[in-house]
């Protein structure tokens, strides 16, 4: 069954970016980087997706992937 996955905890770990500190740049709430950090999430809104992208300085497609 396929799925889709979020990389941030993935890109993150490569950054040395806390959740913290991407809290604090993005700024969403501790709790909801949490909740797409591990992977605790049915949906992400459309707004929560772009304050990561511009905080991370990446494109919607790096941050999902379809797993098979």
């Amino acid at each position: 069954m396929a799925d889709i996955k979020c990389r941030l905890s993935t890109i993150l770990g490569c950054r040395r970016i806390s959740q913290r500190q991407l809290a604090r740049d993005s700024g969403l709430s501790v709790f909801t980087i949490n909740k797409i950090y591990n992977e605790n999430w049915v949906a992400i809104e459309r707004q929560t997706i772009l304050k990561l992208c511009l905080a991370l300085d990446i494109e919607p497609g790096d941050l999902f992937a379809l797993e098979k």
